[in-house]
């Protein structure tokens, strides 16, 4: 729960999804994943990382739904703009790819 909301905690509404983008390359490069981050337009990003040759490709967007909400932790569960929209999805991958700890 810890580390997505730490993800959540960084914003990420449409438009303004560059520090998200730069902060998922980050933590996906600490795991050992080759990172390039695709610029789109002005704020817009899309990374791409590789772990040797995949065998199972993740996709997902970064993008969240304004206004930024930030995390909160009650009882287990992780509240928050992305919690149940894009930034979980891009954690759950990172995960599935070994790079992150979503629980």
């Amino acid at each position: 729960a810890r580390t997505l909301a730490d993800w959540i905690a960084v914003e990420s509404v449409t438009g303004g999804e560059e520090d998200f983008a730069r902060a998922a390359a980050s933590a996906l490069e600490a795991r050992g994943c080759a990172v390039e981050l695709q610029r789109v337009d002005e704020g817009r990003y899309n990374v791409l990382a590789r772990a040797d040759a995949p065998s199972v490709v993740f996709c997902t967007h970064l993008d969240t739904v304004p206004p930024f909400i930030p995390p909160r932790i009650e009882g287990g569960t992780v509240y928050g703009r992305g919690a149940c929209d894009a930034t979980t999805g891009a954690c759950a991958c990172a995960a599935g790819a070994g790079g992150s700890d979503c629980a």
